[in-house]
């Protein structure tokens, strides 16, 4: 199946998964921010609020809002 991220756009601090992820956070610039492995959560606080996307090892790519 797949990935989902909850909330998005995110109001709040942390995004979840419904699935297990390694993925690769970047900005809207494509600068990598975040390397993470086999997580079904994630803490956005200390990232300022714009689009991010989320490039998982599988391929799968996800666009993030964080308001």
């Amino acid at each position: 199946s797949g990935l989902t991220i909850y909330p998005n756009p995110l109001h709040g601090k942390k995004i979840y998964f419904n699935k297990p992820v390694t993925f690769h956070l970047f900005d809207a610039l494509g600068h990598e921010l975040a390397f993470v492995e086999q997580t079904l959560s994630f803490d956005m606080s200390s990232f300022a609020k714009g689009v991010y996307f989320i490039r998982t090892v599988d391929g799968e790519l996800v666009r993030l809002m964080r308001q």
